[in-house]
């Protein structure tokens, strides 16, 4: 186990790359990266109702829209480089994202009885028709990609608030990771993501490659992004942890 965890890490830190900065991730006439995330946050619809840009406990106690939340979501994956570099690291954490988003997606209208319309009705099927075993386990398992999907974002919104919170960039993706990912990984899986989390880069180079100007103007866009998806996380952990889904297990 230990050779493989070697191995692994020559392999992150051989694809890291110092003068990572794509400006593909650069403002655009639409915005920053944080500016059309906050925008189509906005427009997940929970009980059928968008859920606008300061949503309420009681506004997202409702179904959630599994087309309109894997729209948005699925615009995650490129952050990465920015706050991580355009290394191995971010090559395989981006793969994870886009994987998990294109299994629910693929399963939108493949459940009986339109249980993928909404991730609730997701959790609710596998929950009532799949053994807990496998549930737990099976990477063809709906109900953990609904909580991975989940998780990889929460690591994503916890890391962006560090870094307006004051910590730079390898002390943000390290803290981020401790406190909402790394009791989920085994050994080998925590060691490996671990070591991707000492190749961020410095908080100004984040913010450049996100095209962001300035530091008040990263923590102005950052508090809209975070107002809006900070709290659907917390409705999705509640709805996991009602259903007897958040799966405490290992990966």
């Amino acid at each position: 186990a230990r050779h493989v965890c070697a191995r692994v890490e020559r392999l992150l830190r051989r694809g890291a790359c110092s003068s990572y900065i794509d400006r593909a991730m650069a403002a655009t006439a639409e915005g920053t990266w944080l500016q059309k995330m906050a925008a189509g946050l906005a427009k997940v619809k929970v009980g059928g109702v968008e859920i606008g840009t300061a949503p309420t406990a009681e506004a997202l106690s409702g179904l959630i829209d599994t087309k309109t939340y894997l729209e948005v979501i699925e615009q995650v994956a490129p952050i990465y480089d920015c706050l991580l570099g355009a290394g191995m690291g971010s090559k395989i954490l981006k793969g994870d994202i886009n994987g998990t988003c294109g299994f629910l997606r693929g399963h939108l209208e493949k459940l009986p009885g339109g249980a993928g319309a909404t991730l609730q009705g997701i959790v609710d099927y596998g929950m009532a028709n799949v053994p807990l075993k496998k549930l737990t386990s099976d990477p063809g398992s709906t109900v953990r990609a609904v909580l991975w999907c989940n998780r990889a974002c929460l690591f994503i919104t916890h890391f962006i608030k560090n870094l307006i919170d004051g910590l730079d960039g390898t002390d943000a993706a390290r803290k981020a990771y401790e406190e909402n990912l790394k009791m989920y990984h085994g050994w080998i899986a925590g060691k490996a993501v671990g070591g991707v989390m000492s190749l961020a880069p410095k908080k100004e180079k984040i913010f450049e490659a996100m095209g962001l100007p300035s530091e008040e103007e990263a923590n102005k866009q950052a508090k809209a992004f975070l107002d809006i998806l900070l709290p659907l996380q917390a409705a999705i952990v509640k709805m996991l942890v009602e259903k007897n889904a958040n799966f405490p297990e290992k990966v």
